[in-house]
């Protein structure tokens, strides 16, 4: 009986174990920095401002292009609204 005990309590601490090192492992990719590492913090925040930079790039460009599109559409259409008034 103690040792089906023992089985399902290690059984359990590895899978602990296993849970614990997969998430360090995903947070392997930030930056993280000392309390008073003023060089580390200043280049995190610079990492950080250019991927809010490239990621407001990109959606000003998507912005401008749908902006170009639905202009001309409308000049379009109002070209041919005056083009039919001019007919009658």
């Amino acid at each position: 009986m103690t040792n089906q005990k023992r089985k399902k309590n290690s059984f359990l601490y590895y899978l602990i174990l296993i849970f614990l090192t997969n998430i360090t492992l995903l947070n392997a990719n930030e930056i993280k920095c000392k309390k008073f590492d003023i060089k580390c913090k200043t280049n995190k925040f610079i990492e950080e401002t250019k991927q809010y930079q490239k990621k407001g790039l990109e959606e000003s460009k998507e912005q401008l292009n749908k902006t170009k599109k639905d202009l001309t559409n409308t000049k379009d259409k109002i070209l041919k609204s005056l083009s039919k008034k001019n007919d009658n």
